[in-house]
């Protein structure tokens, strides 16, 4: 008898190449434009990325968060999955949602993440993750230019925003983007796309990312690398990862060392004067 789990990674694999089959595979994606570039190359030459069953099963929570925001908003949504295209840059994608809050429209992009990371996030003060605002923005700059329609409704101090969803406990947090930021951040994205293209047309693949990182003094994985799944490809080592985290461990334990400061030696105490103001050669511990 096979385990209610296997049935439903089943399910959701069969899924997930039904969708992989409708990605158009001759383009750049909009969603990977702030991954490693080498990576994203090595994508699209036909190196498809490899998900385990636990994976595939995140992606999945995380498309039902995003339909789960959708269906509770109800007639407040305009327009969902919108197509993105920028055919001078063979640049694809979809927008997840413009919503109108009774005043002026917004265009949403839904991120889902687990509550240790949500509230990290909370506690740092931290902003949206850059990735999430150039891929935001891409998207306002093609409803800018392509769809008039919606542009018009948009708010037009703050047009966009990213919204985080905490899957274990439901937590949200939305993070308005003004157009000053969006018109910086796509700068960012073109930027990007333009050495994609550069690397395509001449075959030579980007720089891949660095495996290892220095962030707060201290060395750690860098996540370009540890969520590319084509890094063994870019390294030409497949146990790259096994040896970074070895690297990061030893080069964390030499930075202690070299940082260690010897304890001064404590110096001997004065003896206490006698009643004839004299030493008495014993310190007040002594006494």
């Amino acid at each position: 008898m096979r385990s209610i789990s296997d049935l439903m990674d089943d399910a959701i694999r069969e899924k997930s190449e039904r969708e992989s089959a409708k990605r158009e595979q001759n383009a750049w994606h909009v969603s990977s434009l702030m991954s490693c570039l080498s990576g994203v190359y090595h994508q699209r030459m036909g190196n498809k990325p490899e998900f385990n069953a636990r994976q595939l099963r995140i992606f999945e929570v995380g498309h039902q968060t995003e339909e789960l925001m959708i269906k509770y908003l109800g007639d407040k949504v305009v327009e969902t999955q919108i197509d993105v295209k920028f055919p001078q840059f063979d640049l694809v994608g979809h927008a997840d949602a413009v919503i109108d809050d009774g005043e002026y429209c917004r265009l949403v992009e839904c991120k889902s993440q687990n509550s240790k990371s949500f509230w990290w996030m909370m506690k740092e003060g931290t902003d949206a993750k850059p990735e999430h605002v150039v891929q935001t923005a891409l998207y306002y700059k093609y409803i800018e230019k392509h769809r008039p329609d919606l542009f018009k409704r948009l708010d037009p101090e703050k047009p966009a925003c990213v919204v985080y969803f905490s899957k274990d406990d439901l937590c949200i947090k939305e993070v308005p983007l003004f157009r000053e930021r969006l018109d910086e951040a796509a700068e960012v994205g073109r930027q990007r796309v333009l050495l994609l293209n550069a690397a395509w047309n001449t075959k030579v693949p980007p720089e891949p990312a660095p495996s290892i990182i220095e962030e707060r003094g201290k060395h750690k994985l860098n996540w370009l690398a540890r969520f590319c799944s084509v890094h063994h490809l870019c390294t030409n080592n497949p146990n790259w990862l096994v040896e970074a985290e070895l690297e990061v461990t030893k080069l964390n334990a030499d930075a202690k060392k070299s940082v260690q400061i010897e304890k001064p030696k404590r110096s001997k105490k004065k003896g206490t004067p006698n009643s004839d103001g004299e030493g008495t050669g014993k310190t007040t511990e002594e006494k």
